[in-house]
């Protein structure tokens, strides 16, 4: 996902992608929706994602204004992830990250004498 991040809508590599903002020349309209939705996910009533997850991590670890700055920068992530889900026709799956982590961490069932037919 942070490769995602490295891109810009306009095709630009990045090589420091924490430098980038949601820039004030953008869509305004846009650019409030995508605070709302940060917002919506970071609250008391956010449904479970890899996305709340990142953000409620990046709020916990301190620093001047957290909670602001996770806000944007789930903000900031989401409007990437659209972008990308648009430009490639994916479907969004809010649990993907744990799900592959909870797979690599599930042990592999080896075959005993018992289901062996005799």
């Amino acid at each position: 996902m942070n490769d995602l991040l490295t891109e810009l809508c306009h095709g630009v590599i990045v090589a420091n992608p924490r430098k980038l903002r949601i820039a004030k020349t953008d869509d305004r309209e846009m650019r409030r929706h995508l605070v709302q939705c940060a917002q919506q996910m970071l609250g008391p009533f956010g449904k479970d994602s890899d996305l709340r997850r990142w953000g409620l991590a990046l709020a916990e670890r301190g620093g001047q204004s957290p909670k602001k700055k996770a806000m944007i920068a789930v903000a900031r992530k989401l409007a990437v992830l659209l972008h990308t889900f648009w430009k490639t026709g994916q479907v969004y799956g809010p649990l993907r990250m744990a799900e592959r982590a909870a797979n690599r961490k599930a042990p592999v069932a080896s075959p005993t004498s018992e289901s062996v037919p005799a």
